[in-house]
């Protein structure tokens, strides 16, 4: 999933608390279980800090007729932005606790706070957080559960229907903005030699701010990949595929008794398939070249039955994205340099519609990203540390 936006900033401690108490629990019971005859464990600390760069041509994802009614300024309540692209900063800072035990037993903990900031349209800025656990048996089999929040993602401005038209400068058009939570759990394990197959599931739910709280909603996924890693030149090829089906809420409450809900219904199912290539294009101690390339499809069908709801009613949706990137790095130290394109085509039943809703859009990135990591090892009663 590829969030262009936001993070740093403060952390929501709390939103995080319920997953932190029940990973932490977790990770102390598979400490516990632990054979008391085991070799004494290897634990490290890892901090990493990451700092990226970003152009998005089209960061709010506007279809091209949006966007000329945006540059002709003719209608300049439906947008709060100053330009259609935009240089995209992204911070990030991440701690990881593993502990090695015996029989290849093996628990990690991870922690992120991310941030987007945009040079010229600081109405789009975010930060979110997140936690993972992770237990790793022998015969490179793992256990993961994670979490994601972010506590506001700034989507575009919207026409509110429940807005009274005819007042002198009154405008129909609000902020959209909701909060995101993203849970998953996965298990991956080796079937041959230099074939993986993982399992995701994911829940994503959504709540929406102020005026739109009919398109809170929740979201199912199940996903299903395969890897195969042991290649020449350190190669490795996937690919993967996924469903996915998201339930709005619809309405907002606001209807006589006996009538339809005229809110639109953002409800919507689909599918998705990619793959992703990497290969090492050089080595020389203490440093390595690789290259990587990636291609997602994605489909959404959406699910309102109402003929008034004329942008989702009958609406199929195709998206195509396309990733390749180089990555530098040494021990400790990466740079990576990357560009992607996507694609959207949105397919209606209506023709003529005046709206600020997300269409058919085009939208082209290209980013660098630097990240440096501190570890310290510690084994035993003796600990050592290492620093670049």
């Amino acid at each position: 999933m590829i969030v262009p936006s936001s993070f740093v900033t403060r952390t929501h401690a709390l939103d995080f608390a319920p997953a932190l108490v029940l990973i932490t629990t977790l990770l102390g019971i598979a400490g516990l279980a632990r054979p008391g005859t085991a070799a004494p464990a290897k634990s490290s600390l890892t901090l990493t800090l990451s700092l990226g760069a970003l152009y998005d041509s089209n960061f709010l994802q506007y279809s091209d007729p949006q966007l000329r009614d945006f540059e002709a300024g003719a209608h300049p309540d439906r947008y709060s932005i100053e330009t259609r692209d935009d240089l995209v900063w992204g911070p990030s800072l991440g701690f990881a606790y593993e502990r090695r035990a015996a029989r290849a037993r093996r628990h990690t903990l991870r922690v992120h706070v991310d941030g987007d900031f945009h040079q010229r349209n600081g109405t789009a800025d975010m930060h979110s957080g997140g936690i993972s656990w992770r237990e790793s048996f022998r015969g490179d089999r793992q256990l993961t559960a994670s979490w994601l929040t972010i506590p506001r993602y700034y989507l575009r401005q919207l026409l509110d229907e429940d807005v009274t038209p005819g007042y002198p400068g009154l405008s129909r058009y609000r902020r959209a903005e909701f909060s995101l939570d993203v849970g998953s759990l996965g298990w991956e394990q080796r079937f041959a030699r230099g074939l993986l197959i993982a399992t995701e599931y994911q829940f994503e739910r959504r709540n929406y701010a102020g005026d739109f709280n009919e398109r809170d909603s929740k979201l199912h996924q199940g996903d299903i990949a395969v890897r195969w890693d042991r290649m020449p030149r350190r190669a490795s090829l996937g690919a993967h595929g996924a469903y996915r089906a998201s339930t709005a809420r619809a309405e907002d409450g606001d209807e006589a008794p006996g009538f339809a809900p005229d809110d639109a219904d953002v409800s919507y199912h689909g599918m998705s398939i990619g793959t992703r290539g990497r290969c090492e294009l050089l080595r020389r101690k203490p440093w390595r070249v690789t290259a990587d390339a990636a291609y997602e499809l994605e489909t959404r069908r959406y699910d309102s039955d109402r003929p008034a709801d004329r942008f989702h009613f009958d609406r199929d949706d195709t998206r195509h994205i396309v990733e390749a990137g180089v990555r530098w790095a040494r021990p400790r130290f990466a740079v990576r340099g990357y560009c992607r394109f996507t694609n959207n085509t949105a397919r209606l039943a209506a023709t003529t519609i005046t709206t600020t809703d997300a269409g058919s859009f085009r939208q082209g990135q290209v980013g660098v990203s630097l990240e440096c990591s501190l570890i310290r090892r510690m084994t035993g009663a003796s600990e050592d540390a290492d620093a670049n």
